[in-house]
């Protein structure tokens, strides 16, 4: 990883280096123009060449690992943009191209630097260009990319080109690195759901889990304690499962499971909070209902299981619950809540299953 991150760095700087040997060949059109020294076009070169032997050192060592920006952005552009200020020192005939090439500078950098340091750079670069401007007379009254000769055009025209094209790449690039990094912050949402997904929901069924309803069962009492508000609680369990897994499989008893609470889902009311609480036993938890209104709801739920064809799971297969219901109350904990229920549920099997118990706080 941390490799891998180095050998980008170094490929920036390489880009980098590409962006020069165009300023080279635009140069070399000016040289040929008879605009420009050659000694301009070879001095640009090994700049050139020494920017990427320098910052592709830095990257590919480590050294860069050790700033707080590693990419070392500004120093890049500080590099790059002290090599435009020598060149219009040197070629102030040909000054715009320069200048020009500042603004690649900039659209180039900006991707990876603050808006302060953004602006920081930008500010030292006008003070910069108004000091070479200043000690360089020449910089200022001499006629930038004036042409005459058709050669002295066609350098004109292809150097602009040339610069207009990279602004237009960097742009480019700009715009599918922000595509990217929206995709991958989508796909790192997605990631992050899923996760808490598996925190708090049962993989086989899809019901919340025991701890997640736990957490709700707890918000219902501190509600109960501050507004009085009502609530219910159930204990849902499948009658004889272990007896079921035996004879159909456990495949059979896991297509159980899940039939059980997707038909639990089509009686439920959305404030309604299904979890799976062990093996075969549920924790239905009924927000702002009166017991008398929740027993309504799990006699709903036990009837839905009893009458569904299960011969559609298994042929010779009868699926029943029982289940245990109580009121929670401000004086409840959330164990008292929990152990009146399982006592209800626990009636209701010994009574002969396939039935709902139910019994008010004390």
């Amino acid at each position: 990883m941390v490799r891998g991150r180095r050998r980008y760095r170094a490929a920036v700087v390489g880009a980098v280096g590409v962006s020069y040997a165009i300023d080279v060949v635009c140069l070399a059109f000016f040289w040929w123009a008879g605009q420009v020294p050659p000694a301009v076009v070879l001095g640009y070169a090994c700049a050139g060449l020494g920017h990427v032997v320098i910052f592709s050192t830095l990257h590919l060592s480590g050294l860069s690992d050790r700033s707080r920006a590693p990419h070392l952005t500004v120093w890049q552009m500080g590099f790059t943009i002290v090599v435009q200020l020598t060149a219009i020192a040197y070629a102030p005939q040909i000054k715009a191209f320069f200048l020009a090439v500042i603004f690649i500078i900039f659209s180039f950098g900006v991707m990876r630097l603050s808006m302060r340091a953004t602006l920081l750079v930008w500010f030292l670069t006008c003070v910069a260009i108004g000091a070479v401007l200043a000690v360089f007379p020449a910089a200022v009254v001499t006629p930038s990319l004036a042409p005459g000769t058709p050669l002295e055009v066609a350098a004109v025209s292809v150097s602009f080109g040339l610069v207009l094209l990279r602004c237009v790449l960097i742009t480019y690039y700009a715009t599918s690195l922000r595509a990217r990094m929206m995709r991958q912050t989508a796909n790192l949402a997605d990631q992050v759901q899923a996760v808490q997904e598996l925190a708090t929901h049962d993989r086989l069924t899809g019901a919340l889990n025991r701890h997640a309803v736990s957490s709700i069962l707890e918000d219902q009492i501190h509600l109960a304690k501050r507004k009085s508000a009502e609530s219910a609680v159930a204990m849902i369990d499948v009658d004889q499962f272990k007896a079921l897994n035996d004879r159909f499989g456990h495949l059979i008893g896991d297509a159980v499971l899940r039939q059980v609470v997707a038909t639990f889902e089509t009686c439920l009311r959305p404030t309604d909070k299904l979890a799976r609480y062990g093996g075969d036993e549920f924790l239905l938890l009924m927000p702002y209902t009166s017991l008398t209104a929740a027993r309504s709801v799990v006699e709903r739920l036990r009837i839905a299981v009893a009458e569904f064809d299960w011969r559609t799971t298994a042929a010779g297969l009868k699926v029943s619950v029982s289940i245990g219901v109580t009121n929670v109350t401000a004086e409840d904990a959330v164990d008292g809540a929990l152990t009146r229920a399982d006592e209800c549920l626990y009636q209701a099997k010994h009574a002969g299953r396939n039935q709902m118990c139910w019994r008010f706080a004390a």
